[in-house]
C-alpha cells in the first residue's frame, strides 16, 4: 500500500507497474502512471489500453461491460502518464469511491515467462480518502473527553481500516461491500457524536 496525500492506492501487478495511481485531493482528476516491467520476459510487451471501473461496476471476472472510462494507446508504448479528468468519465460518474484501473497489454511475453506473470490485464485500486477523513473530524471531539470511551470514533476508524485491509489483501468484493455499506453517502453521513454534553 502506498499513501500519497489523502489517496490510498493498492497495487497488484505482474508485468505492469503502477508508478503512480491517485485521485487529486479536490476529486477533479485521476493520475495514472504505469510502465511495463523491465524484466527480460517482457521485452516485446507494450501498453494497449486502460479501463476504469468503480465499486458499482466492478466484476471479479475482470473488466466490466460498462466501464466508466476507456482509453486506447497508439504505437508501442512502455510507459504512460495520463491525467484523466472527471468530465471524461461516463456521464454522471465521478472519482468518489473505489476506483479499479485496469491496464491491458499487447505483444507477447517470452516463452519462458514464469507461470502467472503473463496476464494481459493488471488492476490497481485507488481510493480518495479526503472525504472519509474529513467526515471523521467531528468524532475527534470524543478523544478530548476524559470521562467517556470514544466509541463512535473507534467505530468509524474500524470501518475505514476494514476497507483498507480488504483492498490491501486484494479482496475487492469485500471492499466494495464495506464501501457501499458505510461510505456510499459520505457527504451525508451523520457525524453527530454527541460530544460536549
Amino acid at each position: 500500500m502506498e499513501e500519497g496525500g489523502k489517496t490510498s492506492s493498492f497495487y497488484f501487478y505482474i508485468m505492469i507497474i503502477f508508478d503512480e495511481l491517485k485521485v487529486t485531493e479536490d476529486g477533479s482528476a485521476l493520475i495514472v502512471e504505469v510502465s511495463v516491467s523491465k524484466e527480460k520476459y517482457f521485452r516485446d510487451v507494450y501498453l494497449d489500453s486502460i479501463f476504469i471501473d468503480n465499486q458499482d461496476t466492478y466484476k471479479d471476472t475482470g473488466i466490466s461491460s460498462t466501464p466508466l472510462y476507456t482509453f486506447t494507446l497508439e504505437g508501442n508504448n512502455k510507459i504512460l502518464r495520463k491525467t484523466i479528468l472527471k468530465n471524461e468519465l461516463t456521464a454522471g460518474k465521478d472519482f468518489n469511491g473505489i476506483l479499479y484501473v485496469y491496464v491491458r497489454t499487447k505483444g507477447l511475453p517470452a516463452d519462458n515467462t514464469p507461470c502467472g506473470m503473463d496476464t494481459i490485464n493488471t488492476v490497481g485500486a485507488t481510493l480518495n480518502m479526503y472525504n472519509v477523513y474529513n467526515d471523521a473530524l467531528p468524532y475527534l471531539k470524543e478523544i478530548a473527553s476524559t470521562c467517556d470511551v470514544p466509541d463512535a470514533f473507534i467505530d468509524y476508524m474500524l470501518k475505514v481500516k476494514a476497507i483498507e485491509a480488504a483492498l490491501g489483501s486484494g479482496n475487492y468484493l469485500m471492499a466494495n461491500k464495506y464501501w457501499n455499506k458505510f461510505f456510499s453517502n459520505i457527504n451525508t453521513i451523520n457525524t453527530s457524536c454527541g460530544c460536549g454534553k
